[in-house]
């Protein structure tokens, strides 16, 4: 029977571990990007609803208030 000497069996071995440890890895980031990519999509609908909704509020202002710059801690206008 033939047989692997040690030393390519070694070699071996330690490639196949590495090659399922870097499919791993690699398994383990694309599952993050897509993480990351879907908590992108909700961060950027948020940014256009809190605009929307800080311009309204600015829009409501000016039209009660004129040209007018609000101090945000007191409320004052100038």
């Amino acid at each position: 029977m033939k047989k692997l000497t040690e030393s390519e069996l070694k070699e071996f071995n330690e490639s196949r571990i590495a090659y399922f440890d870097a499919k791993s890895d690699l398994a383990d980031v694309t599952i993050q990007l897509e993480r990351y990519k879907s908590r992108k999509t909700t961060l950027l609908m948020d940014v256009d609803l809190y605009e929307d909704r800080l311009r309204k509020i600015q829009d409501d202002i000016h039209e009660k208030y004129g040209d007018v710059k609000v101090n945000f801690s007191t409320g004052e206008l100038h």
